[in-house]
């Protein structure tokens, strides 16, 4: 008698105990889920650095990879290496749409590794009940599961649209993950790499994706030239982004989406010219996409088709999500252009851009030694370095072919032409601006 009273009191006991250990158990992973949603918003640019090399059947496009990490991995072929540059339409890059959807294995593993407070929920319920963070709005946007051809032969994106709150639960929730196996002192995610490794197969001219909702997106630098010379625009991200915050990129770049109005298949030109819409033109973005048709009458006469290039394509090294890296060049000197302008009653494109909340734009010379300096950046975007690679390893053809700048002067901080004071030489004052700029607010 007397040992079973003391089992019920142990019972008990151990009831009575169990909410507090509860809420502390919930506690702990809150800590968890803040911690390491804070390493991988401010350290990404480490994490790509540590995920360059660990990638499966994927690999750095660099071949100076030991100098030069934190570029975008891909397969051999996928990028410009001289010759004639493919402008971006839909024989250098062809989209089949299909009735796919992806399986989650990314979600059971946040649960596996503690992240969760509240098991049932996805990553964004957690996040915005835990820490406030993550996006308030969703949109329709495309994924891809099978790539196959190379630069030359033209590319095959086999693409399935859902919601991009599927990308942020399992791209950004790969980020979380290699973030907390960064922070964790026990290793607790040490399989992450094993699990990559699985979620891409590749064949000697294709890839197959699996495992997780594969974002497309596009990347996009931007060239202004005029009778002067030419300039380049960076972005410097700000902290109310995803990802890559307060890193330098390129502007415009965002995920491949369709149009309110859609009648016809998106390409992605049409997503690189919503996207400078909206990034430059201040066409307003609020959690839906805009119609085609404030987007073609914002940039008609701006960006010209046949002045869009491609430039390849690559794979974001921790998020895993896909990126189509273009080369836009603005003719100030073209009549379509002047067009332009002459209907804003501007005298440069560059004065008619306004930044919104994504971040700040800055204008530096095309040049060589330029674009070498901004390969040396510490906390650039995989999308710039990858960029900048392909250029600066093809400079004089893509100069000389593209842009046609080769007996044109480059503007110096003194120009009252196309960049005006807003123009600063690399590496000092531009680099400058790009570290000590407009700082994050806590």
């Amino acid at each position: 008698m007397i040992g079973f009273l003391g089992l019920l009191i142990a019972i008990a006991g151990l009831m009575a105990a169990w909410p507090s250990h509860a809420s502390n158990r919930r506690a702990s992973r809150e800590a968890s889920l803040r911690s390491a949603y804070t390493t991988f918003a401010n350290d990404s640019a480490i994490l790509d650095r540590k995920y360059y090399r660990e990638t499966g059947a994927l690999h750095p496009l660099s071949q100076d990879s030991e100098k030069l990490l934190g570029g975008l991995l891909g397969r051999p072929g996928w990028c410009y290496a001289g010759g004639p540059l493919r402008v971006m339409n839909d024989e250098s890059i062809k989209i089949t749409l299909k009735e796919d959807g992806y399986d989650d294995w990314i979600t059971p593993r946040l649960r596996k590794a503690g992240l969760f407070p509240y098991k049932r929920w996805d990553l964004l319920s957690n996040l915005r009940t835990t820490t406030g963070e993550g996006p308030k709005w969703s949109s329709r946007v495309f994924a891809v599961n099978f790539i196959s051809g190379t630069y030359e032969s033209g590319f095959t994106f086999n693409l399935y649209e859902g919601e991009y709150y599927d990308f942020y639960n399992t791209s950004i929730g790969m980020g979380l993950l290699a973030a907390f196996e960064q922070a964790s002192a026990n290793g607790t995610n040490t399989k992450l790499s094993r699990l990559r490794s699985k979620m891409w197969t590749a064949t000697s001219e294709s890839i197959e994706i699996q495992g997780y909702f594969a974002l497309t997106a596009v990347s996009c630098l931007t060239v202004v030239v005029n009778d002067e010379g030419a300039s380049m625009l960076l972005h410097r991200r700000g902290y109310d982004v995803a990802d890559n915050r307060g890193m330098v990129g390129v502007i415009p770049s965002g995920s491949h989406s369709t149009f309110l109005d859609a009648d016809t298949p998106v390409t992605f030109l049409d997503t690189l010219k919503r996207e400078f819409a909206e990034e430059l033109l201040d066409v307003d973005e609020t959690g839906e996409s805009p119609r085609r048709r404030v987007v073609e009458e914002a940039v008609d006469g701006l960006i010209q088709n046949d002045r869009v290039y491609l430039l390849g394509i690559g794979m974001y090294p921790t998020q895993g999500y896909f990126m189509v890296l273009a080369l836009c060049v603005i003719d100030e000197r073209s009549a379509s252009v002047k067009s332009w302008l002459s209907s804003k009653g501007a005298t440069s494109v560059v004065e008619t851009f306004i930044a919104n909340y994504e971040g700040d734009v800055f204008v530096a010379p095309f040049k060589q030694k330029e674009i070498d300096a901004i390969r040396r950046i510490h906390r650039r975007t995989p999308c710039l370095g990858e960029i900048i690679r392909i250029i600066s390893e093809n400079f004089d053809e893509v100069n000389r072919h593209v842009i046609g700048v080769n007996d044109l002067p480059i503007v110096d901080k003194n120009s009252k032409g196309l960049l005006r004071d807003r123009l600063a030489s690399i590496p000092r004052a531009v680099l400058k601006l790009i570290w000590h700029g407009p700082q994050h607010k806590d």
